[in-house]
């Protein structure tokens, strides 16, 4: 990253430490995924949070992104997603063109899964990467996502993945 470009991330990311140093409280609190210094450590904290709360195994968890919903009360919210290659409409993935598209904000979930079979993809879904960002050198974990129908072939061959760089609007 050029330093035109360095400097006003830089100062995205401190205006976020500074919102979250000044909060009494983490409820509600909607995360920059893409604007933290070790993201990895934060979906870490989410997933040992939840696995503390309701007493489950850590290996029981899998988790859950959810875009462009927000509200549930046991989930993280997160806001900066852009897919890469595909719309978000009708609550699934649909290729198109390549073009880059924001994500309003969305929320990551951990949900309990004793079963392995059940830790499977699930049909209609495919597992996509997030990235840190759009150079795609840091990948952060995978989620399964739903595609829309014949679509899941092509997600593969067009790179469709999520970044969370994207900075979000004030």
């Amino acid at each position: 990253m050029a330093v035109a470009g360095w400097i006003p991330d830089f100062g995205h990311r401190l205006a976020q430490l500074d919102k979250v140093a000044q909060l009494g409280t983490f409820t509600g609190l909607t995360v920059w995924l893409g604007g933290l210094f070790f993201p990895e450590a934060y979906i870490t904290a989410t997933r040992q949070a939840v696995a503390h709360r309701m007493s489950w195994s850590l290996e029981t968890l899998d988790l859950r992104l959810e875009l462009e919903q927000e509200g549930d009360p046991t989930a993280f919210s997160v806001e900066g997603l852009i897919i890469e290659g595909a719309t978000w409409r009708d609550d699934r993935l649909i290729i198109n063109d390549g073009e880059s598209v924001s994500v309003g904000r969305s929320q990551v979930r951990w949900v309990h899964s004793e079963n392995q079979a059940q830790r499977k993809t699930r049909p209609g879904y495919v597992n996509l990467p997030v990235y840190l960002n759009g150079d795609r050198s840091d990948d952060l974990f995978t989620v399964d996502l739903p595609f829309s129908q014949n679509d899941e072939l092509l997600s593969v061959v067009r790179a469709v993945c999520l970044t969370a760089g994207g900075v979000p609007s004030a």
